[in-house]
């Protein structure tokens, strides 16, 4: 069943997480983004100072694949592309599942708008989490609660949102880390059918030396 239900799963998770936090807008002040780069399934993204190393079951989108989810053509390249990415209200970062298991996870940033410029990232999740709730269940997950909490991640206290719910006949869990660097919000979601699978997850993400 674990198997079968991946893709559906999966397409819950990034179209729940991905979309309906706010409708950000460009601020004035800008920052100096840099999408993460994967090598041999390792994550680095400088602009966060954060990386993470998975084991070999476990497979990236590939550049190709972050285009098209953030909708930039392949042509785009240079002062355009950089252009694009700073006019951009939200971007896909990064995203990976383990092969034969629901286990996944996906990165992406937030440009802050009027209202959430002044917000904690832990105020950013309290803002958040009644549309996610409600994304969730009405693409047919039940029963779905959440708490807020911080979790150590990449070595620093981070403000997160648990979440537990049923999907399919599935118990499932995600926890929400919130980061806030500069203009954006990073939300890094985690998703599996177990605590141990969240734990796993979180615990492969490290911070990037200076």
């Amino acid at each position: 069943m674990v198997i079968k239900m991946k893709k559906a799963i999966y397409l819950l998770l990034m179209l729940a997480c991905m979309s309906v936090i706010f409708c950000a807008c460009s601020s004035d002040k800008k920052d100096e983004l840099q999408l993460g780069t994967v090598t041999n399934n390792e994550y680095k993204n400088t602009f966060l100072g954060i990386g993470a190393k998975f084991d070999s079951d476990w497979s990236f989108l590939s550049d190709e694949e972050i285009r098209e989810q953030n909708k930039i053509s392949k042509d785009l390249v240079g002062d355009e592309y950089k252009k694009y990415l700073d006019n951009a209200s939200l971007i896909y970062d990064s995203a990976a599942a383990k092969n034969d298991d629901a286990d996944n996870f996906n990165i992406n940033l937030e440009k802050v708008n009027k209202v959430s410029k002044e917000y904690t990232p832990n105020q950013y999740l309290i803002a958040s989490a009644e549309n996610l709730k409600n994304a969730l269940e009405s693409m047919g997950a039940s029963g779905v609660g959440y708490i807020y909490g911080t979790v150590t991640f990449a070595g620093d206290p981070r403000a997160c949102l648990d979440i537990k719910g049923d999907f399919g006949g599935a118990e499932f869990y995600e926890k929400l880390i919130c980061i806030r660097k500069g203009d954006y919000f990073c939300m890094v979601t985690a998703f599996s059918l177990s605590k141990e699978g969240i734990d796993d997850i979180v615990n492969n993400f490290y911070k990037l030396e200076k």
